[in-house]
């Protein structure tokens, strides 16, 4: 059976068909309310396309040109084993304002550097970092004349993550105790 007659109209037939009550018809008031339908009542319900589904998939953002990640790590100190993932709205945080300099963005006045657990199966410690840092498979040396860790030298992270670091040293800050920088 077509729905559409010669001009291009759906027929009485199936009009009729397709009519739904607008006014509640529950069986206790089935009868009284046959008598009051009007033609108002009924409409034509619409038929609306079912969407497309697609699922949302976490966006995987590249490491940034700006990053110290994985790559960087095997080629100036050694591998780290698995690099975690990059938080997913990553790309909104480097280009969001930067809280300490609001002229400027977050990508233009922050380093993100994957902190990793282990560098050629050695704990990441500030102890093994001032070694490495000092003797690079490749590029230049970087020296320092004061070092004070504070005990902390040989301290680890439970696992690699992600750090947003300053370039610079944040304003008032300079010349302070590590105590008065944290208060």
């Amino acid at each position: 059976m077509q729905l559409l007659d010669s001009a291009g109209k759906v027929r009485t037939f199936v009009s009729k068909k397709l009519l739904v009550p607008q006014i509640p018809l529950s069986p206790p008031t089935l009868q009284a309310n046959i008598s009051t339908i009007q033609p108002q009542h009924f409409v034509i319900p619409q038929i609306i396309p079912a969407p497309i589904i697609q699922p949302i998939l976490p966006k995987v953002s590249q490491v940034p040109a700006l990053a110290f990640g994985k790559a960087k790590w095997n080629t100036y100190f050694g591998d780290i084993g698995q690099e975690p993932p990059l938080p997913a709205n990553i790309d909104q945080i480097l280009l969001s304002r930067c809280p300490f300099w609001p002229d400027k963005k977050v990508q233009d006045t922050h380093l993100l550097v994957l902190i990793p657990k282990t560098v050629n199966g050695q704990l990441l410690t500030l102890a093994n970092l001032a070694q490495w840092i000092q003797r690079p498979k490749q590029g230049n040396a970087t020296k320092f004349s004061h070092w004070y860790p504070g005990g902390n030298e040989n301290l680890s992270v439970a696992s690699s993550y992600w750090a947003l670091m300053t370039k610079d040293v944040l304003e008032g800050t300079r010349n302070k105790s590590y105590q008065d920088q944290t208060r």
